[in-house]
């Protein structure tokens, strides 16, 4: 997709992923980074051939202990109290996105990385 449409992946590219090594309703927008053990950041790094594509990572960590794998907890469906919460943080994530499109990166870190 990113050849047919001519994408430059370093300044068009903004990947949206679930972070369960982040406290559910954190986000964090970086222009590039680590994948930090996450492998669907692992697999478009090896595909694209790079790690400089911003990322917006939206904690979803639980906030109590789990005994769960963490490969099935993360397609547990979200627990009444993070449910309540949900609304809030996937507005909060696609104003990070819109304002990533419309401004610099830097002022989209700014906005979107500043605690709640």
């Amino acid at each position: 997709l990113l050849r047919y449409f001519d994408i430059h992946f370093q300044s068009d590219l903004l990947v949206v992923l679930d972070d369960a090594a982040l406290p559910f309703g954190k986000l964090r927008l970086r222009a590039s980074g680590q994948d930090g053990g996450h492998r669907g950041l692992r697999s478009i790094e090896q595909t694209l051939g790079s790690k400089s594509y911003a990322r917006l990572r939206i904690g979803i960590a639980p906030t109590h202990p789990v005994e769960t794998p963490l490969e099935k907890y993360v397609l547990n469906p979200f627990e009444k109290s993070e449910e309540k919460k949900l609304e809030t943080l996937l507005d909060r994530a696609a104003e990070s996105c819109r304002t990533w499109l419309t401004s610099s990166i830097q002022q989209a870190m700014n906005l979107t990385n500043q605690p709640i």
